[in-house]
């Protein structure tokens, strides 16, 4: 029974350790900013409006290279 609560730590629990969010190999510093930034909010509001923009972009991009039903161009 001790081996199994030694190796509690290791368990699969709902909070991950804070330590295994980002790989060892990124600096310190990076990490910390990543942090920060994932705390605050900002981070999913770029990504989502970023998101938004690309979705947009590659809807008039299609939109505009369609003639319409029988797009014959590709035949010839």
């Amino acid at each position: 029974m001790v081996i199994a609560e030694s190796n509690s730590r290791f368990s699969m629990h709902a909070s991950a350790w804070p330590g295994d969010d980002f790989p060892a190999w990124l600096p310190p510093m990076l990490v910390k900013e990543l942090r920060q930034g994932l705390q605050s909010g900002i981070f999913l509001r770029t990504f989502v409006l970023l998101q938004g923009a690309l979705f947009l972009l590659f809807s008039v991009f299609v939109l505009a290279g369609a003639d319409g039903p029988g797009d014959q161009r590709a035949l010839a």
